[in-house]
């Protein structure tokens, strides 16, 4: 009955976590406190050792390589999930990026369709 630090309804993050545990027949907990930032749940977690998160797995290794936060191995883990490209929005601008992201829709798509 840890309190947890999880993103704001709205976002993908929080969705993917709800229903991790909804599939597993379970309710997903009530959070405690709601946090947009990974990186913000992390500094709270570093003074409140009682709140529990969840995050990107390569971000969670980076943070306990810091000795900041601690892993928590699952019985049920969650599922590996789609790639997310994160980039300012004038990045767009830029040729390269714009054709990266379009190259990732199309290979989304058909992945979809497979």
């Amino acid at each position: 009955d840890q309190p947890w630090i999880v993103a704001p309804k709205e976002s993908y993050t929080r969705r993917a976590f709800e229903v991790a545990f909804l599939s597993l027949g379970l309710q997903p907990p009530v959070p405690g406190i709601e946090s947009p930032s990974f990186h913000a749940s992390f500094a709270i977690l570093a003074d409140n050792p009682s709140f529990v998160t969840v995050a990107p797995g390569s971000s969670v290794r980076y943070y306990e390589a810091l000795e900041i936060v601690k892993a928590v191995k699952l019985k049920e883990p969650f599922l590996e999930d789609r790639m997310v490209l994160a980039v300012r929005r004038d990045a767009l601008a830029i040729p390269s990026v714009a054709a990266l992201r379009e190259a990732l829709r199309e290979m989304a798509v058909s992945s979809d369709q497979a």
